[in-house]
């Protein structure tokens, strides 16, 4: 995917390119989201309301990372 877009319901938060997909990427190792690269300053767009939990590149391995906290789905 390479623009922002709405897709059988999932809306990408940002323009860019899928570099790591979720899940389990080999022995022992799993990505509990997904990596996409995009160049420094690109808007990125919430996929549904809720709280920005964390900001920031301190996780040793995740790069720039937002997480966004969403309330559960009724």
């Amino acid at each position: 995917m390479t623009t922002a877009a709405v897709t059988a319901g999932w809306q990408w938060p940002l323009a860019g390119r899928v570099i790591e997909a979720y899940g389990k990427q080999g022995e022992g190792v799993a990505n509990e989201g997904i990596t996409i690269a995009a160049k420094k300053g690109t808007p990125i767009h919430a996929a549904a309301g809720g709280e920005v939990v964390f900001v920031g590149s301190q996780l040793k391995d995740y790069g720039n990372m937002v997480i966004l906290r969403h309330p559960a789905a009724r």
